[in-house]
């Protein structure tokens, strides 16, 4: 799933997170600032970096919908597609623990960090 995400020219990096008790996973994204400057001006939300940005639910939404856009194209059908979005402020770095030395995402560590905002976008 991921690599289908990940090709979407939004995505940076995603970690998809499926809940027990729900029937769709969602995406933590960090999104790229130079995709993501634009998205948000098209659609008249200002906000003058991705930590300014990336808590505008009218830009979640949008990006969603992108990013769900890709995942069909790329043949997800389906509990694949992502059904929901959480945008991360900072880029995972082996520094901050968020993806291993060989760049591989630390799920445990992320989910851990944007737990809040997980469940936020899990309970709507």
């Amino acid at each position: 799933l991921e690599s289908v995400y990940r090709s979407c020219g939004l995505v940076a990096n995603i970690c998809v997170y499926a809940a027990e008790n729900k029937n769709k996973p969602i995406a933590i994204v960090v999104p790229v600032e130079a995709a993501l400057q634009p998205l948000a001006k098209q659609n008249s939300i200002s906000g003058d970096s991705v930590e300014a940005l990336s808590g505008n639910k009218k830009l979640r939404a949008v990006a969603l919908k992108e990013i769900q856009g890709v995942g069909k194209s790329g043949g997800l059908a389906g509990i694949e597609i992502i059904d929901g979005l959480v945008l991360a402020r900072d880029e995972w770095t082996p520094q901050n623990g968020l993806v291993t030395s060989a760049m591989k995402v630390n799920r445990k560590a992320i989910i851990q960090k944007y737990k809040g905002e997980i469940d936020a976008v899990l309970a709507n």
